[in-house]
């Protein structure tokens, strides 16, 4: 047993209270060895080298997978040295093998705290507040004191969006480098605003009056999906967006079958409601 106190031996018996419980609080690394493994020994100090530089931000649990074969069974550990990420009970990251102390640093980095992230939430219980304008000032102030920190750029995007600055949000997540911009919570947020952005003007019953005296109109159709996404009516919007497809499929580069897509997005692509849509979308297409 190390004498870090960011350091622990886990088994079998203890992995529950020291590992999933701890990482309710912060971060838990877990590193799955044995004696007899070279690369393990050889990140092993690598790895308490971090434990002692980020001093408590993130945990070091060491197990040993001879001595806890099941317990690496049931974390699919197939490679030693294996290495995951464990906060708030979930894998959040993992890798397997010797890596380079700034890979693992990147990999700690997206998970673990920063004092930006403590800004970042006061601003977000200022906000809840009522106190808007202290909450965008708290919030700038840490995006300028650490820009790095991926976090923030999203939470500053949301509160533009709550309080109905939907192109500011979407111009800044616009100008995010494009490896932020590709990930799936980013490319949601975005189709989330650009529907924002079209049902704002929007009144639901004009635009069902309006629709049944022009059955064919697909602006008034897209207004009207555009509008029940931005309620979260969902399936009426799939709905919408299916009579696009069936009334005029060029109609705005095919926008009928991409606004179904996006609304696939924004329910993570999973779910019975996205299935059948999916199917229904399909049939038309083919």
């Amino acid at each position: 047993m190390s004498q870090s106190p960011f350091i622990i031996d886990v088994d079998e018996q203890t992995f529950q209270q020291q590992v999933l419980d701890q990482s309710n609080k912060v971060p838990v690394l877990v590193d799955f060895w044995a004696p007899w493994c070279g690369p393990c020994q050889a990140l092993m100090p690598l790895l308490a080298k971090l434990a002692e530089a980020y001093q408590g931000k993130f945990i070091l649990a060491k197990v040993n997978s001879d001595d806890n074969q099941q317990l690496s069974a049931s974390f699919n550990v197939r490679s030693i040295p294996t290495v995951k990420l464990v906060f708030q009970g979930k894998i959040v990251a993992e890798f397997a093998g010797a890596q380079p102390e700034s890979f693992i640093r990147q990999l700690l980095d997206e998970h673990i705290e920063r004092d930006s992230d403590i800004l970042a939430s006061t601003a977000t219980q200022l906000y809840a507040e009522g106190k808007h304008a202290q909450a965008f000032s708290t919030l700038q102030q840490a995006l300028q004191s650490d820009p790095e920190n991926k976090r923030l750029p999203p939470m500053l995007a949301e509160l533009y969006s709550r309080n109905g600055d939907f192109e500011q949000a979407k111009q800044l997540l616009e100008q995010l480098p494009l490896d932020q911009r590709t990930d799936p919570h980013i490319i949601k947020q975005l189709e989330q605003l650009e529907f924002a952005i079209i049902a704002r003007q929007a009144d639901a019953n004009t635009l069902v009056a309006q629709i049944d005296n022009q059955p064919d109109n697909c602006d008034l159709r897209y207004q009207l999906a555009a509008l029940l996404v931005s309620r979260q009516e969902y399936e009426a919007a799939m709905e919408q967006f299916l009579e696009i497809m069936q009334r005029n499929r060029t109609f705005n580069d095919d926008a009928g079958r991409k606004g179904l897509i996006k609304v696939f997005d924004i329910l993570n692509n999973q779910g019975p409601l996205v299935a059948r849509y999916r199917s229904r979308m399909a049939r038309l297409m083919f």
